[in-house]
């Protein structure tokens, strides 16, 4: 799946994101059409993809038996961010950048964004016996993401300089020390 990517980020690098098929970057990564639409789903989908969500869910629901919600998101965040290869990283960046600078790749991401939302307030519902729907599970949740999207946001801008591990937890440092039901 990575070589896959790979070959989707230097086609759409090289010629623009419009003006590349799913048929050319299987046929450039020597597959079918149909393994990357089944692992990837769209050409949005090949930018988006990232290993990593997995093992931040993983981490997440380890966390959550003993870490307040918004604690253990930031730290399963960080503790998964912090063991990214350097080689990843820089990866990552290449692909958030491109996310930000593509309008129709940003609108997909944005679209996983509220995915997200409500698989964090699922893992929440889980750990607090609270419903998934639940005020405090969205309002948690939404302000995890928004501080995410914040500090993702701040790291491609300031090309990678500071780990994206530093740069999410300095804008969860940013919530205010004592927080109600922490």
């Amino acid at each position: 799946m990575r070589r896959v990517q790979s070959t989707a980020m230097e086609l759409f690098t090289a010629r623009g994101f419009n003006a590349v098929t799913i048929e050319e970057i299987a046929a450039a990564a020597d597959v079918s059409p149909r393994t990357v639409y089944r692992y990837f789903g769209t050409k949005e989908g090949l930018v988006l993809w990232d290993e990593i969500d997995l093992d931040i869910g993983d981490e997440l629901a380890r966390r959550l038996h003993f870490e307040d919600p918004i604690d253990a998101t930031r730290n399963a965040l960080v503790d998964s961010f912090a063991a990214l290869e350097p080689a990843q990283e820089e990866a990552l960046l290449e692909r958030t950048k491109f996310v930000y600078e593509t309008p129709e790749v940003h609108d997909a991401w944005w679209a996983t964004v509220q995915r997200g939302r409500t698989q964090l307030c699922d893992a929440y519902a889980i750990a607090t016996g609270l419903s998934a729907d639940h005020l405090s599970h969205d309002v948690t949740a939404r302000t995890c993401l928004a501080i995410v999207d914040a500090a993702i946001d701040a790291w491609q801008r300031a090309d990678g300089a500071d780990t994206l591990a530093e740069v999410v937890a300095a804008a969860f440092d940013t919530l205010p020390a004592t927080r109600s039901g922490a």
